[in-house]
C-alpha cells in the first residue's frame, strides 16, 4: 500500500486511530490509512511554512503567525474558527461588553 518514494513521519497505527474516532468509521483500509498521513504531513508542511514566511525569520513560531497564516490562504478556510487572529486585551475586553 505505501509508496515507494515516501515515508510517513506520523505513526500509521496513530492515524488509524485518529481516523476511527469517527462513529461512523468502523474500519480503515491501509491504503487510506497511508493517504491521510501523507495529506495530513503535506497539510502541515504547507501551513508551517506559511506561518514560518509570516514570522520574518525568527526561529520560534507563534500562535500570531499561525493565526496569520490561517487568515492568509483560502486552503485553511475551515480553521478560521480554530485559530482566530490575536488581539489586544483591551479590545477582547470591548467586544466582551
Amino acid at each position: 500500500p505505501a509508496h515507494p518514494l515516501f515515508v510517513p513521519r506520523y505513526p500509521l497505527s496513530r492515524v488509524r486511530k485518529i481516523l476511527r474516532e469517527d462513529p461512523d468509521v468502523a474500519t480503515v483500509s491501509p491504503d487510506a490509512v497511508f493517504a491521510v498521513a501523507a495529506l495530513a504531513e503535506r497539510f502541515v508542511a504547507h501551513l508551517a511554512k506559511t506561518a514560518d514566511a509570516i514570522s520574518g525569520g525568527r526561529k520560534t513560531l507563534r500562535y500570531a503567525d499561525v493565526a496569520k497564516a490561517v487568515g492568509s490562504d483560502d486552503v485553511f478556510d475551515f480553521l478560521e474558527d480554530l485559530i482566530p487572529p490575536t488581539m489586544p486585551y483591551s479590545q477582547a475586553l470591548k467586544r466582551r461588553k
